[in-house]
């Protein structure tokens, strides 16, 4: 049986107000409702609400100089049904692709862009801050990136597909960094002095990071405003966490790269992607961190065997904390964005 474990890297964004908590816990549920629009994001956010909460998100993050430290979990079932559905997505897409059209890949989906989003009520301290997890599809090549890609958000999915029926799950389990951390399983925040170095991780790979350089990370991340939007994810990384019966769901931290000389994520705002497993405490079932490589190794094998060419590039060498093929924005950002999102009185920017 496979295994896993994978801490990914991802841009980021914080914000500004600290109302009472039941309130914004309030506002912030009402906003993420399923919506029955056939405009979607994948955890089941309607096109305007997304873009307006992005857009929020931007435009007040400067406001924040001490970001929450959190993460979001979603659990197994969840994202086997966004694979799932991508996976026949890309048959229609490919179905109904122009035959004159000299790139086979155009149009059809490659990828999952992660954004921070915030509540729009909040506008000032703190912001009240969950993702958007947007499907992409290929829209040409740009070699300026890992992917060697470009990469287009589109939101038309069916609203009926089993994904969008778990309007809870689908959401994410949003938690702040606790103060007893294996109460919540989220054990990457904890300093590993021990049995550090997984077995099946291969330090070779010029996407590895080692635990105690996620651990870094993820306690980087404070005492200054984020300042990166989204990042963009391969849809075969998440197809072999799928693939792995042991992992029960996904954490999705927030993170901060290392200050390093020379490199386009250094001191950049991230996420770093977790494979978890069911474990107990005090008699309490918790999601716990799975410290493993086996199931992303073959991902990551397969990335670097398409990409021999950039093996010297210094944005690619191992940076620390799982394994890293995430591609931050302003780097490589929405490709199909043309219009600003319209926002209604009450819920202006920042």
């Amino acid at each position: 049986m496979k295994k896993t474990v994978l801490f990914i890297i991802v841009a980021v964004i914080t914000a500004c107000n600290n109302p009472d908590k039941t309130v914004r816990k309030a506002h912030f549920r009402a906003a993420m409702v399923v919506n029955t629009d056939t405009l979607i994001t994948l955890n089941g956010i309607g096109k305007s609400t997304a873009e307006a909460m992005i857009a929020h998100f931007d435009s007040c993050k400067g406001r924040d100089t001490r970001p929450t430290r959190q993460s979001v979990w979603f659990d197994s079932a969840t994202i086997h049904r966004m694979v799932r559905l991508l996976d026949k997505e890309i048959v229609e897409q490919r179905a109904a692709r122009n035959p004159q059209e000299p790139d086979t890949l155009m149009g059809v989906a490659d990828g999952i862009r992660i954004y921070y989003i915030s509540d729009l009520r909040v506008k000032t301290g703190r912001l009240v801050n969950s993702v958007a997890l947007i499907s992409t599809q290929h829209n040409g090549h740009d070699c300026q990136v890992t992917s060697c890609a470009k990469h287009k958000d589109y939101y038309n999915h069916a609203k009926n597909d089993d994904l969008f029926k778990d309007t809870i799950a689908i959401r994410g389990r949003v938690s702040k960094k606790p103060a007893v951390i294996v109460a919540n399983g989220e054990i990457t925040y904890n300093i590993c002095v021990r049995n550090c170095n997984v077995p099946s991780c291969d330090p070779r790979s010029i996407h590895y990071i080692t635990r105690r350089q996620a651990h870094m990370m993820l306690n980087q991340f404070r005492g200054r405003s984020i300042t990166t939007k989204s990042e963009w994810f391969d849809l075969n990384l998440f197809r072999d966490f799928v693939n792995d019966k042991t992992v029960d769901g996904l954490r999705i931290y927030f993170a901060r790269h290392p200050i390093e000389r020379d490199t386009t994520t250094s001191g950049k705002d991230a996420f770093i992607l977790v494979p978890t497993r069911s474990a107990t405490f005090l008699g309490k079932q918790i999601h716990e961190d799975y410290l493993n490589c086996e199931t992303t190794n073959n991902f990551f094998k397969n990335f670097t065997r398409k990409n021999q060419f950039r093996r010297g590039s210094r944005d690619l060498r191992p940076v620390g904390g799982g394994q890293d093929n995430g591609e931050l924005c302003p780097s490589n950002c929405d490709q199909g964005a043309s219009t600003k999102p319209r926002i209604k009185q009450n819920q202006g920017l920042c």
